[in-house]
């Protein structure tokens, strides 16, 4: 996979929640008129490109959030992440791993899942 796309029309709480609450890192931008959007990269490589519909010229309609779509994000070391990243407490999985669980600004499930679990 090369990278998620995400079509948003909270653009800047998007952009702040990846870069600010993960530490997603700007790889490349554009803002012009008809289009505004970046690709961040993540832990692992992961990239998403964000984009905002206020300024497609053919805007998508877009979904509600599905619990059957997450976002998964492999790091080291759950606890150390949620520590740089003052995220809420991990919680112990079924099958002996850690996880953290959280919300973007769209309401889509966003997983930080530790490469031992």
């Amino acid at each position: 996979m090369s990278r998620l796309a995400l079509a948003t029309n909270k653009y800047e709480e998007m952009t702040s929640f990846y870069q600010n609450m993960l530490g997603f890192c700007p790889v490349q931008s554009w803002d012009r008129p008809g289009a505004r959007g970046v690709i961040l990269s993540g832990p692992g490589g992961f990239k998403i490109e964000i984009l905002d519909m206020a300024r497609e010229k053919r805007p998508l309609a877009l979904q509600e959030p599905s619990e059957r779509v997450h976002l998964v994000l492999e790091v080291e070391d759950v606890e150390k992440f949620g520590h740089l990243w003052n995220l809420p407490a991990h919680e112990e999985t079924s099958w002996g791993g850690q996880i953290l669980k959280l919300r973007d600004p769209d309401g889509w499930q966003v997983v930080v899942l530790g490469l031992g679990g």
